[in-house]
This record gives C-alpha cells, sequence and structure tokens, in this order.
C-alpha cells in the first residue's frame, strides 16, 4: 500500500512541475518576415520592402531595402509585447532612434530620418 500512495505522489509532483512550466514567447520569431510598403523620406514616398531578422527572443535587426538603393541594417532592435497582439519595437543609440509597431500583419516604424509603413508578404 506505500509503494503505491509514493508512486502516485511521484506522479503528481512531476504533473505539477510540468504544468507549472513557463511558456516563453519567441516575439522575434513571431514578428520575423519581410514586409513590403513604402518609406516617406521628407515628403517621397519610395516603395520597398523591410525584413526583421531575428537575433534572439528580444531583439531583431530590420534590413531596410529601398527600391533602386543597397540595403541597410538596423542591428539590435528591442521587441517588447505591448498588449492586445501588438509588438513594439525601439531602439536608441548615439546614432540610430527607432520606435514602431507590429500590429498584426502590418508594420510600422520611424526614424529620425525615415518612416515606414507595410505589410507582411
Amino acid at each position: 500500500m506505500k509503494i503505491k500512495t509514493i508512486f502516485i505522489l511521484v506522479i503528481l509532483t512531476g504533473l505539477a512541475f510540468t504544468g507549472c512550466k513557463k511558456s516563453s514567447t519567441d516575439l522575434a520569431s513571431k514578428i520575423a518576415g519581410t514586409y513590403s510598403g513604402k518609406f516617406g523620406i521628407e515628403s517621397n514616398l519610395i516603395p520597398g520592402t523591410s525584413e526583421i531578422i531575428r537575433q534572439t527572443e528580444s531583439l531583431v535587426t530590420i534590413r531596410e531595402t529601398m527600391q533602386g538603393n543597397s540595403s541597410n541594417n538596423i542591428t539590435s532592435v528591442n521587441v517588447t509585447d505591448g498588449g492586445n497582439g501588438k509588438v513594439l519595437l525601439q531602439r536608441t543609440s548615439d546614432t540610430i532612434h527607432l520606435t514602431g509597431t507590429v500590429d498584426g500583419n502590418k508594420l510600422d516604424f520611424s526614424t529620425l530620418v525615415v518612416d515606414f509603413s507595410g505589410t507582411k508578404q
């Protein structure tokens, strides 16, 4: 009888630890992909793409490719949960200031020089 009781306690303890396991949310993987849209520079709209590339669960690189131009990478962009399905983007350094959101399949971000708005391909 004691062996059955110990066996049941071991199983219940194992289930309790399994049930309490935290699920990690990899926001970077969730939003990774290529977004097609337009870059706004001053009053000009230029077609192009922004590719979000996962670095870690909470860091991404944004590769900007404007039509007719070479790519520009913005690295170490922080991603955080903005609630209601939104993911917030932020990168601040001496030379780069970027803020933005991914809401569903829509990406919007701004830097000191350029704005981008597009949808995931």
